[in-house]
């Protein structure tokens, strides 16, 4: 089973997250924000799925940390949005991918399904 670390802080979201992971190979981990992340206290999983807004720190910030922290680094990260300039903000931010919110499950499965399999 496939690991995926989920930091995302809308219920929601989260929730439609686990409905997918029931039909997949993976387990997924969820937080609201990066804080485990940032003080190391995680295993590196298959996936990062990152929110680009979240409480107290900007998802980007947290891709960033994790592509320069060698416990993470080739961890792949995928952000996930609403915001209008995500194709060119993630990867200045070392995502290896991104989805824009609203988003179809389909496109979800779709582009996680490029890093875990």
């Amino acid at each position: 089973m496939k690991k995926i670390v989920l930091v995302e802080d809308d219920e929601a979201i989260t929730d439609a997250f686990f409905l997918v992971s029931e039909t997949m190979d993976w387990e997924v981990v969820s937080y609201t924000n990066g804080q485990e992340i940032f003080e190391s206290r995680i295993e590196p999983p298959g996936l990062f799925i990152l929110d680009k807004n979240l409480p107290g720190i900007d998802g980007l910030d947290l891709c960033r940390f994790i592509k320069s922290h060698e416990h993470y680094k080739n961890v792949p990260v995928v952000i996930i949005s609403a915001s209008t300039n995500l194709a060119q903000t993630a990867p200045e931010a070392g995502a290896d991918g991104w989805v824009t919110k609203p988003f179809k499950l389909a496109a979800l499965k779709e582009e996680i399904g490029k890093y875990i399999s």
